[in-house]
């Protein structure tokens, strides 16, 4: 889950809302990213989001490949998580950067 992509808002801020519906549904998938089905409820619930919210979440991510609609379980429909996708190695960078200027103002 650390190297998944980041998503980013239109402002270019990182989605954060979209990142945190992501690891509802890493921690349902199997080892390989597939078989992750949990319902929307149980997103509601794990992240104390609205269901619009995690509805709109769930877009943002199938739009950006991090997810993919893959059957459905039950009535859920089940996601395969691209876990080919890496985060750039220049945002831990960015944010070594950042701390450091935080530092150096305190």
């Amino acid at each position: 889950m650390d190297h998944a992509p980041m998503l980013r808002t239109d402002k270019g801020k990182p989605d954060t809302t979209a990142r945190h519906v992501l690891q509802v549904l890493a921690e349902h998938a199997s080892s390989t990213g597939g078989n992750a089905h949990p319902s929307v409820l149980r997103i509601q619930y794990r992240t104390g989001y609205d269901r619009t919210t995690v509805q709109r979440a769930l877009r943002r991510l199938e739009t950006g490949k991090l997810i993919e609609k893959d059957g459905t379980v039950d009535g859920r429909t089940r996601y395969q998580l691209a876990m080919h996708l890496r985060r750039s190695e220049s945002d831990w960078a960015d944010l070594e950067r950042e701390e450091d200027g935080y530092r150096a103002a305190a």
